[in-house]
């Protein structure tokens, strides 16, 4: 979160895509299951496509492991951790300024707090200095209380 690249972060996945090869690529094609026999790995999705490779990368979040099956199957304590592990609430806000205020103070942009809602912010200006922003993040009880309530009910808390 606190890195920016000249170019925008979506230039990894596209020049790791050029590598790969744009036509091997799957959009929208859900996994289901994934095999693995005699060094190699398969890939089997939804609409009934079938990938091999050498090995699989997956970045999917770990509590999404339930919905697919696995041959062989997981380690047992794995798949206690895969159904024990809850998905985590988050929410990002982004604030845009005039000008980076906290630069110019000699301020990092930076804040750790224990009180709600934001408990976590950093400075997400642009490389270049434009749209001083700063990023903050409302985590766990308190996005989960925010979620609950309605558009007035947020503007009314926010005064």
């Amino acid at each position: 979160q606190e890195r920016k690249f000249v170019g925008g972060a979506m230039q990894l996945s596209e020049k790791m895509a050029e590598r790969i090869g744009a036509e091997k690529i799957h959009f929208n094609d859900t996994v289901i299951r994934i095999e693995e026999k005699e060094g190699a790995v398969k890939v089997i999705t939804e609409s009934g496509n079938i990938h091999q490779a050498d090995y699989i990368i997956s970045a999917i979040p770990a509590t999404l492991l339930n919905r697919m099956k696995f041959d062989p199957v997981l380690p047992p304590l794995k798949i206690q951790l895969i159904q024990r592990l809850p998905m985590g609430s988050i929410i990002k806000t982004m604030t845009f300024y005039k000008t980076a205020f906290w630069r110019e103070k000699g301020f990092s942009g930076q804040m750790v707090t224990d009180l709600k809602p934001v408990r976590y912010c950093i400075d997400d200006t642009k490389p270049d200095g434009s749209s001083p922003c700063i990023m903050g993040f409302i985590q766990a009880n308190a996005a989960r209380e925010i979620m609950g309530m309605s558009e007035q009910e947020r503007y009314l808390a926010d005064c």
